[in-house]
């Protein structure tokens, strides 16, 4: 105690011998204050000689600078620890006993009890903090430094700064006090836009504030998902790739495909079927599959046919898609020249008695009107004659395919009506399909020809003329006649000179005359020729006779 007094009288001298002996200026009524109030002294004190109008109040060391306090004991009044601030409280803790803030020393824990919070102490402000730290809640939680993990934050009213904590992103939205619920409610996040859907907009904020920044969209000119606009892609088209260049889609076909009827780059609103034909063979015969095999735009091979119209002509036509013959007789000369088939269109064709030709087929079913689209509606039909169509001494096989064949009915007694008539072709085969053949209705039969005439009879033998006794002879027989004519009749027997028995004669010769008497008679009349001999059948002409197989409807036989 006796340190702290001379330490004091020290500091009271130096001031009066600072101020020529006026009264201490630091504070005439007040105790001394050079007193580090940092540093607390012993609160017993004698009188400043130097200033006697007030007594030396400074504290003892242990009283923190309180005058009037037990020594450890601050006048600072409390009601729990961290009501007990100080300069050096991070240093010299404190604590809050009796009402009153002791000095305990070291450093103070801060720690407030509840878990969500985060204790410590703050130099600069001489107090313990607690920071509500809202991730020791779980998600949706929040830290009430005071109740600890709830569901909502309670706040006092608009101009509460207590939800300000809660903002970490005002992207997401910001924090304010709810004046009617007094609840910290965040706000609906901010809804940043483009120019148009196709361009991105981002969100650049801080944990109050934030600004809209537009991103860089598609390329309008060269997207083909967003081709002269945003949301405008090119449209898909079978088996081709799609490319946007100067804001016009564009249409390329995948390896292998064909776009036979060109309407691939169509306009975008346009219907298309793309590249439609895989290619998956280099010859193509004509099918009732209707494939195009070879991807030149129709069933079939253009390049091996020869294609007829009833609108194309057979003086300026030469037989290709676009110049079509008119007949279907023209159709087979050319083809046969040039080793191709016939590709007819439909419609109706007269054709007479067509000829085929060896190797050369005909196919029917075509629509010149659509590039030579072919179809079972496209009725390719023939009117023939009594014989529709012919084949004679043919050598290579062919087809008929998808015609309709009717053949005229029969006029001439006896006669019949062919649709397809095959003669003394033995070692081809004519294939029909898909055809339709109706034959023309057979003429009555003609009366059967005359059987020649039959063996001539023998001729009846006329025999002698009979002997007589008497010297009067029978009739010689009668003249012999062929067939059924009967024999002539017997010559007259001769008269008996004399009275006698005559003989008769035999055979077809008459009978001897009566012998005798005075009125001798004739001979008998000779018997009748044997009827002739039945003459043979007339012989039957052969042939050699083709064949032909079908799949179609038929009302004629081949032959």
């Amino acid at each position: 105690m006796r340190l702290s007094r001379r330490v004091s009288a020290l500091f009271v001298l130096g001031f009066v011998t600072g101020c020529s002996g006026s009264p201490d200026t630091g504070d005439g009524t007040s105790p001394d204050s050079g007193v580090d109030s940092a540093h607390p002294i012993d609160t017993g004190v004698q009188a400043d000689t130097a200033d006697t109008a007030s007594p030396d109040t400074a504290p003892e060391a242990g009283d923190a600078g309180d005058d009037g306090a037990p020594d450890g004991m601050t006048s600072q009044a409390c009601n729990q620890d961290d009501d007990c601030t100080a300069a050096d409280l991070c240093t010299n803790a404190r604590k809050c006993v009796g009402g009153k803030c002791a000095v305990i020393g070291g450093v103070p824990s801060c720690d407030d009890g509840v878990a969500c919070t985060t204790d410590a102490c703050d130099a600069t402000a001489g107090a313990c903090t607690h920071t509500g730290d809202d991730t020791k809640c779980g998600s949706g939680r929040f830290c009430d430094p005071k109740l600890g993990c709830s569901d909502v934050l309670p706040c006092t009213g608009a101009s509460d700064a207590t939800c300000d904590r809660l903002n970490d992103d005002a992207c997401k939205g910001t924090f304010s006090c709810n004046p009617t619920s007094l609840r910290c409610e965040r706000a609906a996040a901010p809804v940043c836009k483009g120019p148009d859907a196709c361009t991105p907009a981002g969100c650049l904020g801080t944990k109050t504030s934030y600004m809209c920044q537009s991103g860089i969209g598609p390329d309008y000119t060269s997207d083909p998902l967003n081709c002269g606009g945003c949301m405008q892609p090119c449209p898909t088209r079978a088996n081709a790739g799609a490319t946007c260049a100067s804001a016009t889609c564009t249409w390329t076909c995948a390896l292998g495909s064909f776009d036979v009827d060109g309407d691939l780059n169509v306009a975008r609103s346009a219907a298309s079927n793309g590249c439609e034909c895989k290619k998956s063979a280099m010859a193509d015969k004509p099918d009732l599959a209707f494939v195009d095999d070879n991807c030149d735009g129709i069933d079939g091979d253009v390049t091996k046919a020869i294609f007829v119209s009833p609108l194309g002509s057979d003086s300026s036509g030469d037989g290709t898609m676009t110049k079509p013959v008119q007949t279907i007789a023209k159709a087979l000369t050319l083809a046969s020249a040039a080793g191709k088939d016939v590709y007819a269109d439909k419609g109706s064709f007269s054709v007479g008695t067509l000829a085929l030709k060896s190797g050369v087929g005909i196919y029917g079913g075509y629509d010149s009107s659509k590039k030579w689209a072919r179809s079972l509606s496209n009725e390719t039909k023939f009117n023939g004659g009594v014989t529709a169509i012919s084949g004679t001494g043919l050598t290579a096989n062919l087809e008929l395919q998808l015609i309709h064949v009717v053949a005229a009915d029969a006029k001439t007694a006896g006669a019949s009506s062919y649709g397809v008539y095959l003669f003394n072709s033995p070692a081809v085969t004519v294939s029909v399909v898909g055809c339709t053949i109706d034959a023309g209705a057979g003429a009555l039969g003609a009366n059967g020809t005359a059987g020649t005439s039959g063996t001539p009879g023998a001729n009846g033998s006329g025999q002698s003329a009979g002997g007589s006794t008497c010297g009067a002879s029978g009739g010689a027989g009668g003249s012999a006649q062929s067939g059924q004519v009967n024999g002539g009749n017997g010559a007259p027997g001769t008269t008996a000179p004399v009275a006698g028995a005559g003989v008769f004669g035999s055979g077809g010769g008459g009978s001897a005359g009566q012998c005798g008497g005075s009125n001798p008679t004739n001979g008998n009349p000779g018997i009748a020729g044997s009827i002739g001999a039945i003459g043979s059948e007339a012989g039957k002409q052969s042939m050699s006779l083709g064949a032909f197989t079908t799949g179609c409807r038929s009302t004629a036989a081949a032959l």
